[in-house]
């Protein structure tokens, strides 16, 4: 989310309308409902913390890449779905 130049949040718009078919998970230290919402309604297939660890990344990474989402389990009890995002 929070990166130099261009936050995570304006690169995943930018890199969607481009290419909408992209499977983008963020993974970040910013977990507030802003940004996941934010980052889900834009299209991302995952959206983890990072203080979930690297095991949790690469489960995200095989769900996305099998056409599933993933959303960190903190996340996903805390914060309500927005739209269609499973």
């Amino acid at each position: 989310i929070d990166m130099p130049n261009m936050n995570g949040i304006e690169a995943t718009q930018k890199a969607m309308e481009l290419m909408p078919g992209l499977k983008i998970i963020a993974y970040t230290m910013f977990g507030s409902d802003e940004n996941y919402e934010k980052m889900t309604c834009l299209g991302a297939k995952g959206f983890i913390l990072k203080s979930k660890g690297i095991s949790e990344l690469e489960k995200a990474i095989q769900d996305v890449m099998m056409g599933e989402s993933y959303f960190s389990s903190k996340l996903s009890r805390e914060t309500p779905r927005i739209g269609n995002i499973t």
